[in-house]
């Protein structure tokens, strides 16, 4: 996904700035008041909710898949009752409650990147 290559997620803390392109996030999980970015070899927290970062980010390639986890869609490999994200073989479940959106979703960008290769 070409824009996630050039968006930069700014990230704050212990008087430290940096930052991670959208790109490089594999998974974001949930915790009570902030969530880990998690990214091949290293996670990062943020002091924010999940619904925020939906929020902010809504025309990227992340989709919902459980209470606790929004998965970045060029990362699955296989999208089951589990999903399974590449590189690492990264297993994550898929709420119930989020799995028929998350299909839809996951149906629809697949779709959408096969037209753009034709």
């Amino acid at each position: 996904h070409e824009k996630c290559k050039h968006t930069l997620l700014q990230l704050e803390g212990y008087g430290i700035e940096s930052g991670i392109y959208l790109d490089e996030i594999y998974y974001i999980q949930a915790h009570s008041n902030y969530y880990e970015i998690c990214l091949l070899d290293e996670k990062k927290v943020v002091t924010s909710t999940l619904k925020e970062f939906e929020q902010s980010y809504p025309d990227f390639p992340f989709v919902r898949i459980h209470h606790s986890y929004i998965v970045n869609m060029d990362k699955i490999k296989s999208f089951h009752s589990i999903i399974v994200l590449s590189e690492k073989n990264i297993q994550l479940p898929v709420g119930r409650k989020y799995r028929r959106d998350a299909k839809e979703k996951y149906r629809n960008y697949l779709l959408e990147r096969m037209k753009q290769r034709l």
